[in-house]
């Protein structure tokens, strides 16, 4: 069984008779908040009122700059099977070159007549430098709105196409597999089959 997100939005919920529950809350939450405090006051005019103030962790995450902003996305939001494609990055030589001199110093990465003569046939990035980038698409895509808490690992990683100056990547993702925690089930599990594709569709 899914666990459902519980959504309390700040106001008056106004009840039978003259009841009425203020919830002092604005944000997503899971599992129900727990009732901080409880207070009893006769409003004028007959009747009674009670207000709760309720309190409750919430994954809560910084925007560029700065400002806490709460995440839109949550594992039971991405459904098993469902493929979306985003991102679309421009591939530079200068951008090649710096992060090969980094991190990758072989010479087909860092100087174009060595790529020529190479089995690559020319400048290309580095399959790392094509993880990074496809890394930051994701990112952007949907990760840094998600109540994300990391992953325990990849699979496998394959280079099937070289990168090479000039191309323009975008990503395509597959949710393969969902599922709550065993052990904690207050957390969900995604697992995804990533794609990263040039201009010409050659993943």
């Amino acid at each position: 069984m899914e666990r459902q997100r519980n959504k309390f939005r700040g106001g008056v919920l106004r009840c039978r008779h003259t009841h009425e529950v203020q919830l002092c809350a604005n944000v997503p939450c899971l599992p129900l908040p727990k009732i901080r405090k409880a207070n009893f006051d006769p409003p004028p005019g007959g009747g009674w009122a009670l207000e709760l103030k309720l309190e409750w962790k919430s994954t809560q995450y910084r925007d560029e700059i700065g400002e806490m902003t709460q995440p839109k996305h949550y594992w039971e939001d991405f459904r098993l099977g469902e493929t979306v494609e985003f991102g679309e990055k421009h591939v530079t030589k200068e951008e090649i070159v710096e992060f090969a001199s980094e991190f990758d110093a072989q010479p087909f990465h860092l100087d174009e007549e060595a790529a020529k003569q190479s089995i690559l046939g020319g400048l290309c990035a580095s399959g790392w430098h094509s993880c990074a980038m496809m890394m930051r698409m994701m990112c952007d895509g949907y990760i840094l709105e998600s109540a994300s808490l990391g992953a325990p690992g990849v699979d496998e990683v394959r280079w099937k196409k070289p990168v090479y100056v000039g191309d323009v990547l975008r990503v395509r993702r597959t949710c393969t597999e969902r599922r709550a925690s065993k052990s904690r089930p207050e957390m969900g599990l995604t697992k995804f089959h990533i794609e990263m594709l040039n201009q010409k569709d050659e993943v």
